[in-house]
């Protein structure tokens, strides 16, 4: 969960003791940062005299995470000395095996032609031993969006970070590049709070989609997709099933589960397609009718009656304004009725007293 905003500090110079004090906050961090990258760099040094840790000119430090088809380690890059995160993909069943190497070559492209703070960054792309990889940027500190979600957050915190994301996925939109694949585990938090889409390994460009999917083909996870995904026509998804995968997003954020659940993946399915949501405010009250109308836009079974990516963070900050306006406004008013309260209280009390008896 992020910090709150602090207060707006006092208009005017920074006294002396002020940049004093900022100097050396700078000087500690920096001398913080220099032991961190002499600490890291002798650790890399070590380990990249062992070749099962090289790949290509990285070094691989240790495992983040594993999946069916590949490994995600914590690297460094010895030549631009900085941290990296490395994708490699695994052996496998030699069909399976390319269809996977396209795909790992496509997130690469499909990231690198993406710049966008809200979007993981990809530096290389290369083969070691015959066997593929991505390097990426790093992420320090990162959370997924799942695990923030399962934490129950508040609202407004909620709306802070999947308006983030609403935006990184207007950039990619922008750009004729369709996710196709969002979901809470492929946002990451960083250190800062800040909101960053990964995984693009299912994405295609508008303008020339996959030839890897066919007519018929289901690709996504089951609880995230569109309509138009589950039936299967690779012709019909574009921006609209990313901002569907965002409806059922803020659906979980906010109801702590996802709009359609069931017994077997084929009854889920059937649901996505057949059957409408449950409207969020039914499972919490607190919601708003503006913000459970947005959501319910989203998850429409019409792909173009969902706003789109840009649009809806638009509407989704907007939402957290009135919010915050309203927030304001009550505690602004509980103020200014406490001392009418305090008055009664002790007007009451002092005729108690003057009768011989406390009233309470």
């Amino acid at each position: 969960m992020r910090t709150k905003t602090p207060p707006p500090t006092p208009i005017g110079p920074p006294s002396s003791g002020e940049i004093k004090a900022s100097s050396r906050e700078g000087r500690q961090r920096a001398r913080e940062t220099t032991k961190y990258i002499r600490a890291i760099t002798k650790r890399a040094d070590q380990a990249a005299k062992d070749p099962q840790r090289r790949v290509g000119r990285y070094v691989a430090l240790r495992e983040l995470g594993r999946g069916a088809m590949g490994i995600v380690f914590h690297g460094w890059d010895p030549q631009l000395s900085r941290e990296v995160a490395i994708k490699i993909l695994q052996p496998c069943g030699s069909g399976a095996f390319d269809i996977e190497r396209e795909r790992l070559v496509r997130e690469a492209r499909s990231c690198g032609r993406l710049r966008h703070r809200g979007i993981v960054g990809v530096h290389d792309v290369g083969e070691h031993k015959q066997q593929p990889y991505v390097v990426m940027e790093f992420i320090e500190g990162s959370r997924t969006l799942e695990d923030v979600i399962e934490d129950r957050p508040e609202i407004d915190d909620a709306l802070e970070l999947i308006i983030e994301v609403s935006r990184a996925i207007a950039h990619a939109h922008e750009r004729n590049v369709v996710h196709r694949d969002l979901k809470p585990a492929n946002v990451l938090i960083d250190s800062s709070g800040q909101a960053i889409v990964t995984d693009f390994g299912l994405a295609q460009t508008i303008e020339k989609p996959s030839q890897l999917t066919q007519d018929g083909t289901v690709l996504g996870t089951p609880e995230y997709m569109a309509p138009e995904q589950v039936e299967g026509y690779p012709d019909v998804v574009g921006p609209p099933t990313d901002v569907y995968a965002l409806g059922a997003v803020l659906y979980q954020a906010f109801c702590g589960r996802t709009p359609f659940q069931a017994s077997s993946l084929f009854e889920t399915l059937e649901r996505i397609v057949e059957t409408e949501a449950v409207p969020p405010r039914s499972l919490r009250p607190e919601i708003s009718t503006e913000l459970e109308g947005i959501i319910l836009r989203c998850l429409s079974k019409d792909p173009s009656h969902r706003p789109t990516a840009g649009r809806l963070a638009d509407l989704l900050k907007d939402e957290l304004a009135r919010r915050r306006a309203q927030a304001s406004a009550d505690a602004a008013g509980a103020g200014l009725a406490l001392p009418w309260v305090l008055a009664i209280a002790g007007g009451a009390l002092v005729a108690g007293l003057v009768l011989g008896r406390v009233v309470l």
